[in-house]
């Protein structure tokens, strides 16, 4: 999956939302498309922990797998 969706239909709703309270549907809108992109914000978070620099990761369903090509360094 990609994040880009999740920011223009999410957060940017949400900002707006939280920047002028009278626009209280993009405030719903945008916490519901948050909350539905919650997948793609774990697999970014265990990517910057978890990963060593250099490494390449690759995603099968909800399981993500990183790998270190010895070779590059």
């Amino acid at each position: 999956m990609s994040l880009l969706p999740n920011i223009v239909f999410g957060l940017i709703p949400f900002i707006i939302f939280l920047i002028n309270r009278d626009m209280c549907f993009w405030g719903i809108f945008g916490a519901l498309n948050l909350g539905m992109g919650f997948g793609d914000y774990i697999n970014v978070f265990n990517a910057t922990i978890q990963m060593p620099k250099g490494s390449m990761t690759y995603l099968n369903g909800f399981h993500s797998y990183w790998y270190k090509d010895e070779g590059t360094e």
